[in-house]
């Protein structure tokens, strides 16, 4: 059964805003730990200069990324005019996951990847419906 544009953006949305609101409550996981143990992961690395910025600034990182979650969940469950542009702004921010992660946590290729597949199918389905292209 193939799903519908706004079924996966439902599904999506929620998963970000989920995943958001986690950032500040350890309930999902401890942000704090995640990162430290992907700087650890980093240290002696071409990644370590920019996982020493990514520690000095971790409460700001973390708020950024739980607010940006949740604003881009919350556009995707609304079925805002922006759901592009914000399923873009998400695939960046989970590279990024993947680049800082990769060493520590080798799941999250899967567990982002699964993210991914299903922001470019909303944004497949997306122009094809909006611009009636066949993609």
């Amino acid at each position: 059964m193939k799903m519908s544009v706004f079924q996966i953006q439902k599904i999506l949305g929620t998963a970000f805003i989920v995943a958001g609101i986690g950032k500040f409550s350890k309930i999902i996981e401890n942000p704090f730990k995640t990162l430290g143990i992907g700087h650890a992961a980093n240290i002696n690395s071409i990644l370590e200069p920019y996982s020493n910025w990514v520690m000095t600034n971790d409460d700001f990182i973390i708020a950024l990324v739980g607010l940006t979650m949740i604003s881009t969940g919350l556009v995707q469950l609304l079925n805002l005019k922006f759901v592009i542009l914000v399923s873009l702004i998400q695939l960046l921010m989970l590279a990024c996951f993947v680049v800082f992660l990769h060493r520590a946590i080798p799941m999250i290729f899967m567990i982002d990847g699964i993210f991914v597949l299903g922001i470019l199918t909303l944004i497949r389905q997306k122009l094809t419906e909006v611009k009636g292209l066949n993609i």
